[in-house]
């Protein structure tokens, strides 16, 4: 099952043991496959390297070099073409819905309100980390 997940999930699952690290380990795990484009790849590397995670990464004794040599093996990467007829609150969410659409994704999972209120795009179904591990997991 491909997935596309956003950074603030992504964030929390590799800084913090809670339910969006399930969502990494169900991909360790090869019961889903975690969808990502460049541009997401670089955001993800942007955010993280932002001062306010430095005492997270220290405090887990990783780096940012190190969290993405271990995700990359996890990913497929997609292109980042084609645009989505979605009004946005924040045009840069369009990168995950992209990403979405291209993978043909069966699932987005986000904790931004303003993408779980779209609720679907197209096939794809839009729905909080919680959610998702609680889907997966009932699908065993």
């Amino acid at each position: 099952m491909r997935v596309v997940v956003d950074t603030n999930v992504i964030i929390s699952a590799v800084l913090w043991l809670g339910t969006p690290h399930r969502i990494i380990e169900l991909a360790e795990q090869k019961r889903i496959t975690l969808c990502m484009t460049q541009p997401m790849l670089d955001e993800l590397r942007e955010v993280l390297e932002r001062r306010k995670f430095r005492r997270y990464l220290q405090a887990r004794q990783t780096s940012v070099e190190e969290i993405l040599s271990l995700l990359v093996p996890l990913i497929e990467l997609y292109p980042s073409i084609g645009t989505v007829d979605v009004k946005l609150n924040d045009p840069d969410d369009a990168i995950f819905l992209i990403c979405a659409v291209n993978a043909n994704a069966a699932y987005l999972v986000s904790g931004d309100d303003h993408l779980l209120r779209l609720k679907q795009l197209e096939k794809i179904i839009i729905v909080n980390p919680s959610d998702f591990v609680r889907i997966v997991e009932s699908n065993k």
